[in-house]
């Protein structure tokens, strides 16, 4: 089932979250890019931007494209955020399936 927002499109200037990135990786480099708030960990817009293509490049090994849909089962945490716009950057769509979700 799709689900669609009752609130109007945003308009994000014909670019998608990972091209946005992936620009921001450029600008920033070692700058912060996430910090994990329970632990304090922290990753550099470089360091994400690597752990992206290593994490695409795994995926498309294994057919991942435009089209597919992948679902994370992991905790809202730096490296989801890689999953997630590593899925994004081939053209797939990303569903979450955090563990600590309840009934």
């Amino acid at each position: 089932m799709i689900w669609r927002s009752g609130y109007p499109e945003v308009p994000v200037g014909g670019t998608t979250l990972p091209a946005m990135v992936e620009s921001a990786i450029e600008r920033r480099g070692e700058h912060t890019a996430l910090i994990d708030g329970p632990s304090g960990a922290s990753v550099s817009y470089a360091e994400l931007g690597r752990r992206v293509l290593r994490i695409s490049a795994w995926l498309a090994g294994r057919g991942v494209g435009p089209g597919h849909t992948v679902a994370i089962w992991a905790p809202n945490t730096p490296p989801w955020a890689a999953c997630a716009l590593a899925a994004m950057r081939l053209g797939a769509r990303v569903t979450a399936m955090n563990p600590a979700w309840t009934a």
